[in-house]
């Protein structure tokens, strides 16, 4: 089985939760025809260039990110699953129905 996977790290435009430009970029990776489309946690949030866990050339302290409870709250759930309803990205196990 061929597996396409779309990825994403944004690095441009104003950020914040509601960035209008990341939701631009998240939404042409989810619109992809790649199977799975993934994004870091950094960007579902429109944190900029210092909140980055991988510095390329640089060999220590990559790939380390904390985050808060706050921070995960505070994404915006309801555009996720917009987004991942308009472009068919749903899938039973993400369902909040209640069965």
């Amino acid at each position: 089985m061929l597996l396409n996977i779309a990825v994403l790290q944004v690095t441009i435009g104003e950020g914040g939760y509601y960035s209008t430009s990341c939701r631009k970029i998240i939404e042409t990776v989810w619109k992809s025809s790649s199977n799975v489309a993934i994004i870091a946690l950094q960007d579902m949030c429109g944190f900029g260039s210092d909140a980055r866990m991988n510095i390329p050339g640089v060999p220590e302290k990559n790939w380390r990110f904390r985050t808060t409870k706050e921070t995960i709250d505070n994404i915006d759930s309801s555009y996720f699953k917009h987004i991942n309803s308009l472009f068919r990205r749903m899938y039973p196990a993400f369902d909040d129905k209640k069965n």
